[in-house]
Formats: structure tokens, sequence, C-alpha cells
């Protein structure tokens, strides 16, 4: 797949420059006009004939008020001008025909089904950060409309939502899934759109937000912050450099498995002061059953693992593994996540807990995952006071390995040698 990408420019020079041999995916992060950003970059396809004659276009906005009333109103503002449209379709699934008889469809991302039964050369993902990050490999598997011979194009734009999976799966160097010749990433804010003469005078001092606030770095500046309410309190100090194991009295496993979310399995070392090391991570998504047991089974081997911690709910996956591997279903309880994070902050905050730099997608869960920003006061358990739709995979597996740690009474005696990244 062949990217191409527009920064802020189409706002006051409507030239569309053309980048070479970029593949998989393009980010825009701008903060005023980033829709106007795509949608020129659009038109400029279907003008020079990147976009070919009978092409399928797909957008998708987080919901169909964002959608219609931002998104769609964006497009055919431009498309209009440039007489580029020759039919409307509304309802609850607008189309635009368009010249050269490509079409252009309007879906709504937070219903998966939205994305099925495409064919297209283009998906379009406008504020993907609002998504869920399975909005990726769904709608990826939707460029296949002319078989080998296009140019498939992915467009991502969106406001930074925090350092969620956008930041880690595109942004973050020591998480993002595609190397720099796969990904074309464009940032712009509201402070270089003020500077364009895009944005009018009073219009960043009339948003409100505090200057140096998150909020104002977010809204503003178009920066990725880390936000307040952060479950977990991780910091640098929990991942030392260099990281160094040391003798473990005990080492346990956590499972959590997936089906098209990842499955993640991560080991869970206690040295002898009772502090918890966290020190291997297998995350895929899509994994093959077959596949993550072997791993499990390797590790058991490797580092003497005493029990493995499964989700409860996966009866099936738990029976396998017991066929071969000592393992238990995770310890369930009313709230028994909460006891889970409640003694794995404690040993944050008492600096008794680390995590392995080889365990990258841990490593980012734990710096974004939020408690809900409005508590309606009915919450009652841990799961019910923290924001939907989080990435937490990784989290769920170190809840399951790390609650019956917890319930630990004594040091465990005859400590036995791991030597770290053998």
């Amino acid at each position: 797949m062949s990217i191409d990408y527009v920064g802020i420019a189409p706002f006051y020079d409507l030239h569309v420059p053309e980048a070479e041999n970029y593949l998989a995916h393009g980010i825009w992060h701008h903060n005023s006009g980033k829709s106007t950003s795509a949608t020129l970059k659009i038109a400029g396809m279907i003008d020079d004939g990147t976009i070919r004659p009978g092409a399928r276009i797909a957008v998708f906005g987080p919901t169909y008020p964002q959608l219609k009333k931002g998104t769609l109103q964006t497009f055919d503002k431009w498309f209009d001008t440039f007489g580029l449209t020759v039919k409307k379709i509304e309802g609850a699934e607008p189309e635009r025909r368009l010249v050269n008889d490509i079409v252009a469809y309007f879906r709504n991302a937070s219903n998966p089904d939205q994305t099925r039964g495409h064919e297209v050369q283009l998906v379009w993902l406008d504020e993907v950060a609002q998504m869920d990050e399975k909005i990726i490999p769904l709608t990826n598997a939707l460029l296949r409309q002319f078989g080998d011979d296009a140019q498939y194009q992915t467009l991502l734009t969106s406001t930074p939502q925090g350092e969620n999976w956008l930041y880690r799966m595109f942004v973050d160097p020591q998480t993002r899934l595609y190397p720099d010749e796969k990904v074309g990433y464009y940032q712009s804010s509201t402070i270089e759109a003020f500077e364009y003469g895009i944005v009018r005078k009073d219009y960043i001092e009339e948003l409100g937000y505090a200057p140096g606030s998150e909020q104002y770095r977010q809204e503003v500046l178009a920066e990725f912050v880390t936000w307040s309410g952060l479950v977990f309190p991780y910091r640098p100090r929990h991942t030392p450099d260099p990281f160094i194991l040391p003798r473990f009295t005990k080492v346990v496993g956590g499972i959590d498995v997936g089906q098209v979310s990842p499955t993640c399995l991560l080991l869970l070392g206690v040295d002898e002061k009772g502090g918890i090391w966290i020190f291997k991570e297998y995350y895929k998504r899509r994994a093959d059953m077959h596949d993550w047991m072997r791993v499990a089974a390797e590790w058991t081997r490797e580092f003497k693992v005493s029990m493995w911690y499964i989700d409860s709910a996966a009866d099936l996956e738990l029976r396998a593994l017991k066929q071969s591997l000592p393992a238990k279903p995770s310890i369930k309880h009313q709230d028994a996540a909460s006891t889970a994070v409640n003694f794995i902050n404690s040993k944050m905050n008492r600096n008794e807990f680390w995590v392995s730099p080889d365990c990258p997608m841990l490593r980012a869960e734990l710096k974004t995952y939020q408690y809900k920003a409005d508590m309606t006061g009915i919450e009652r358990t841990f799961l019910d006071k923290v924001k939907n739709n989080q990435a937490d995979h990784a989290i769920d597996a170190m809840r399951y390995a790390a609650l019956p740690l917890s319930q630990l009474k004594k040091v465990y005696s005859d400590p036995i040698e791991i030597s770290f990244g053998a």
C-alpha cells in the first residue's frame, strides 16, 4: 500500500504533495483542519488518477453525529467546490457518487458490522483515536478492490486522546507496530494554525484551557499527554536501566485469552524480599492456541513456573492447558480486580514492583489505563470505575498472576537462579 500525505498546507496552498513508496498507514494529528487536509488529499488523488475510475472509498467516524456533522460536511464543502460530486445519497448510510464512477461510503465505526462487506481502494478514519483499536485490522481487510494492481491507502486523522492505543501503535518508538518506511506521520497544532492565519485572533484564548494544563497541551499543542486519573502509578523507576533480575523464590504466569483481541502471557517472579518482577511478555492478536501454549510450555521449563493463572472465562483453554502444565482459573470474587490492583499499586508505591523493558505492551497499558472522568455514584466494582474500551490485555494477565501473590504469608525457601535474557 502506498501512502500520500498533506499537512496543514492545504489551508493556504491547495497543492497536495505526493510521498514516495510509503506503505500501510498514514496519520495526521491536526488540531485544526485535519478533516479538510484528508478531504483535499482524496480530491488530489482522484485528480491525478491515484484513485482509479470505479474505485470505492470507505470513510468512518467514531459516531454518526460526528460523521454527519463533521466529516461529511467537510467532505461536501470541498467536493462541491471542486465539482467532484455527481449525486448525494443521504439517510442512515450516506454515500457520495463522484466523478469517474467513484463512490464514497460514510459509516459509523462504533458498529464493527459497518466495516464488513466492502472492497475499497482507500479507507479514511476520522477522529480515529476515539475508536477501538480493532478498527485498524477490520478496515485493513477492506483494501482489496483491485487485487495487487492498485495503490491502497489508509488515512488516519485525529486529535490526540492521551497516550492511548493510537500513540502506542503508531507513535511510541518502543511499541509502534510499523517502521518509519511504512508510516507517514504529520502533526500540526492550533498554535501553528493561528500562526498561519487559519484560526481567528481570540480563538485559542476563548477555548478556556489553562496554558500548561494537560487539556491545553492536548487540544492546543496537539501533544500526546498522560492524563490524571491513571489507575497505576507506573513511573520510569519501575523499569530501571540496567534491568537485572534477582534470584526468584517463585515464578508464576498470567494468561489473558483473546480471539480477535490480543492474547497476552506474562511471567512474574517473586524475589527473596517479596518484590515482584514482570520479565517475560507474549502479546499477539488472533493468537493461535497451539502457539501460545507452546510458549507457555517453553517458559515453564526454562523458568520453573509453578502455576499459570488463566482468565476464568476461558474454560476450553484452561482444560487444554491443564493437560500438560500447572494451571488454575483466575481467582474470581465480587471485586477481585480491585484487590489485585490495590496490591500491585501498593508494591509500586513501595518500590517493590518492576517491569522489564522486554514487556513493552504492559508498560504501554500501565501508562494509559484510566478511571472514568465522571462517576455516577452507583459503581460497585473496580471494573465499573475504569473507562470502557481501554487496552487492558496485559493488565488482565498481570492481575491474574499477581492476585494469588497478595495472599502469600511467607517468603519461599530454596530460591532458584534465573538469568535475564537466557
